[in-house]
């Protein structure tokens, strides 16, 4: 067996952790030894998918989404959030003396990197996009303190258009280097028959994601078609579902459920996080991007993917009416496929820059 690689995840939603798999999927795969470093939801995730690897709780940043300003969200929170990676500094450092890893790899966990082992940062926000530039200019600056003192950095995302990160990864100048691997997705197209019309995909940090919930169950008198929603939260001991009329309510699915579920769906409707989205163009889905609220980053990547692409379109969450949604939006154009991630293009990528 090759060396231990840490593999720190961030638990701010389930992106994080869903976009991860693959990756470690390869590393076990090409016999490395895994420990992943979580917390939350996205740690009972990945223990679910990975029954073989080794865990660690971290602290978790505890980020929510009070205010519709991030810039206030940030401040608000950011003396927690310091406090958490100083103690994941720490407990790394203990980790990296226990098992002598070979790499260590972050999925935007800004404190999960050692001074004496490669630390290779997974992130495909490098620019955090506000409309008051003086915003954006000190949040980049106060952003890219965290990201220069990692070793690489790996950008989920084509370098070349079209591409589906826009200005949050490209045009950006950083003093490490930074290498575009291509959109990360665990799903892979099936050729299910449709059985419902619309599946209500529920992920991201709280209360914005019960709030989307809420609404969502408010007007469900007004589903004409066969519907189901999934939450994405472990409100359940295991794996449940539910009837509401003709809704079909599911919680934590773990990756096969899922894809079967969307597989079955005719359209999407999901936040724009970008793990989603990477998600809906491997699948070549219809999708309805709903922002969350005080993520500019999201509202930025709806309005970016449904100028490229004529299967996406948004809708806020002020705005939010079942009845908009058009369930005769156009079909997925196939201009970009994402080609599947193989077990040769991570130990590529980790010899290139060995």
């Amino acid at each position: 067996m090759n060396k231990a690689v840490l593999f720190g995840v961030l638990n701010w939603g389930l992106g994080h952790a869903t976009r991860s798999i693959p990756i470690i999927k390869s590393l076990l795969n090409v016999g490395h030894k895994l420990v992943i470093c979580s917390d939350g939801d996205a740690l009972i995730l990945l223990k679910k998918e990975f029954p073989e690897a080794l865990f660690v709780e971290l602290p978790g940043y505890k980020v929510r989404y009070d205010y519709r300003n991030m810039v206030l969200n940030m401040v608000r929170y950011s003396v927690g959030m310091l406090k958490a990676i100083h103690k994941e500094e720490k407990i790394l450092q203990d980790l990296v003396k226990q098992y002598d890893p070979a790499y260590i790899i972050s999925d935007n966990r800004y404190g999960f990197h050692h001074q004496a082992v490669k630390s290779i940062l997974i992130t495909h926000q490098l620019n955090i996009p506000s409309r008051k530039k003086w915003q954006s200019v000190t949040a980049n600056k106060f952003l890219h303190q965290f990201i220069n003192r990692f070793d690489l950095c790996w950008i989920p995302d084509w370098e070349n258009d079209p591409n589906l990160s826009g200005q949050l990864s490209h045009n950006v100048s950083l003093s490490i280097p930074t290498r575009f691997i291509g959109p990360l997705s665990r799903f892979k197209i099936l050729n299910n028959d449709y059985v419902y019309d619309l599946a209500f995909i529920l992920s991201g940090p709280e209360p914005q994601r019960s709030k989307l919930e809420s609404l969502i169950l408010a007007q469900k008198h007004l589903l004409k078609a066969k519907c189901c929603l999934v939450r994405g939260t472990n409100t359940a001991a295991k794996e449940s579902v539910e009837r509401v009329d003709n809704l079909e309510i599911f919680d934590l699915l773990q990756s096969d459920a899922l894809v079967q579920i969307i597989s079955k769906s005719k359209q999407v409707v999901s936040r724009a996080g970008y793990t989603t989205i990477m998600d809906l163009v491997a699948l070549q889905k219809q999708a309805v991007l709903v922002p969350t609220p005080g993520q500019p980053e999201q509202e930025y990547l709806a309005e970016h993917l449904s100028s490229q692409f004529p299967s996406f379109s948004f809708m806020s969450q002020d705005n939010f009416s079942i009845e908009e949604i058009n369930l005769e939006q156009e079909d997925w154009s196939g201009d970009a496929q994402v080609p599947l991630w193989t077990d040769a293009k991570l130990q590529t990528l980790l010899t290139t820059d060995a």
